[in-house]
């Protein structure tokens, strides 16, 4: 099991989130109402922000290798998978998942990702070559 602290800028704990987790947590961010993380690769995980699991969604063959995670304003999760060089949204609280960009889109070991809320903008950058894309994302 893992734990998350919360600490407030002196760095006293305000509260322990337990998360549970074969090994640890590869990458978290903070949403509006919550936090999300990964968990060695295999799981998201939402809690709300005292530590109540909302959601988890858990691997699959299509999702197995997640590195890196961003949110939206809509409550969308962005997440890479570097081992089949994809991005995927998780969507509907946890419930629905797609592909939003792969290698034919420039997408080759993606390391990095982060989402622009104001600009609806996602950056993903390349573990594999260093390349940097910027994608920009259309509500439907």
């Amino acid at each position: 099991m893992s734990i998350i602290q919360v600490m407030d800028l002196t760095g006293n704990v305000i509260r322990t989130i337990p998360v549970p987790s074969y090994r640890s947590i590869y990458d978290i961010t903070v949403d509006r109402d919550g936090l999300v993380c990964i968990d060695s690769n295999t799981s998201v995980y939402c809690y709300s922000l005292d530590g109540k699991l909302i959601w988890k969604f858990k691997k699959d063959d299509y999702t197995e290798d997640f590195r890196r995670v961003t949110t939206d304003n809509k409550g969308n999760i962005y997440a890479t998978n570097t081992s089949v060089n994809t991005v995927v949204v998780i969507y509907d609280k946890g419930q629905h998942q797609g592909k939003l960009l792969t290698g034919s889109d420039g997408i080759n070991g993606p390391h990095g990702i982060f989402f622009d809320k104001k600009e609806n903008i996602l950056l993903v950058c390349n573990h594999d070559n260093g390349s940097v894309f910027l994608f920009d994302v259309k509500d439907k």
